[in-house]
């Protein structure tokens, strides 16, 4: 039964209206399982309490919802088919959307372009990132119409691959390009803590006006958008046995000049050494560090119990702090 349920989907669509492009398909997308009671996937060691998942991915389904809602009431004037998906099984490996593409309700070849809403309700001082716009030629300039329709959003487009830890992932496998929307990590990530009154529901709402705006742009060209293929940033295999935990928040995008973490997670080794959050790391041991991918590479040449010396710039300044790196 767990599989069955970890795999569904629940699908809804509007016809296009123009006769050639009707056929095309444009897929909005959010994932609506979360974690249950905790155990894999869960940040707050031990705790087997209701993990809630307001931001991640209430937000981002609620979103979807009205979007479907706001589509279906100018029913018969877009041009493509709109195709909204609700997906399951994310937090279990994507399970539900790659089931979609291997069990497609319409034919892959169709779909133009897929945009996932995936943890939108944490907007903080309307900073937003956008992950995909490199993956086709065609978002620079439709993303920078919705920008100009809904204003006021301060927009992080460095990461422009498609690959990523959410279901815009299994399509983008298919040659499709790709948006995801998201507004940032935080220290309730994958806690029972991540509950609605910490919910920014306006902000949510605006993104929701935002994604409405790049969808209609993107149904109004009157070609199929290409696709790029983006290489994922390699990242080191970790061998066998235990792995090293640090516990930062890391903030997505960035610009490529050090990590800065939103955070570090409780009782954790980053806390305990002495990082805080807006600190920007720039080195881990011997390692320079530019962005998450870095650090991920770094860490795993240690193992739990080694004392690593990691050097941030905070306020400005260099610190070095030395932390024990703790197990998962």
């Amino acid at each position: 039964a767990m599989s069955a349920m970890s795999k569904m989907v629940i699908v809804a669509y509007l016809p296009g209206n123009d006769p050639r492009l009707s056929k095309e398909i444009i897929v909005l997308g959010a994932h609506y399982d979360h974690l249950g009671h905790g155990g894999h996937g869960s940040l707050a060691r031990g705790s087997h309490k209701i993990h809630f998942g307001a931001d991640d991915n209430a937000s981002g389904t609620a979103v979807l919802l009205e979007l479907a809602e706001a589509f279906s009431i100018l029913q018969g004037l877009n041009s493509r088919t709109l195709v909204f998906i609700a997906f399951s099984g994310e937090e279990l490996g994507l399970l539900g959307s790659q089931y979609f593409v291997k069990h497609p309700t319409f034919s892959l070849k169709h779909i133009v372009a897929m945009i996932n809403m995936d943890m939108v309700g944490r907007l903080r001082e309307n900073k937003l990132q956008i992950f995909g716009s490199g993956t086709s030629s065609v978002w620079p300039a439709v993303i920078g119409r919705g920008e100009s329709l809904v204003r006021g959003f301060r927009i992080n487009l460095s990461s422009k691959g498609g690959f990523g830890p959410s279901d815009h992932t299994s399509f983008y496998k298919k040659k499709i390009p790709v948006l995801h929307f998201f507004t940032g990590l935080h220290k309730d990530y994958h806690k029972p803590s991540d509950t609605l009154d910490k919910i920014n529901a306006k902000g949510a709402a605006k993104i929701g006006q935002l994604v409405f705006q790049i969808v209609w742009a993107l149904d109004e060209l009157p070609y199929r958008p290409d696709y790029i293929y983006i290489k994922p940033p390699r990242r080191v295999r970790h061998g066998k046995g235990p792995r090293p935990y640090l516990g930062i928040i890391p903030e997505y995008g960035g610009d490529n000049q050090g990590l800065v973490i939103s955070g570090v997670s409780a009782n954790s080794p980053a806390e305990k050494g002495g990082l805080k959050g807006e600190d920007r790391i720039i080195q881990f041991g011997s390692v320079p560090i530019r962005n998450i991918y870095d650090l991920t590479n770094a860490l795993y040449r240690y193992k739990p119990g080694d004392k690593v010396k990691i050097i941030v710039v905070r306020k400005g300044k260099k610190r070095t702090l030395t932390v024990k790196l703790g197990h998962r």
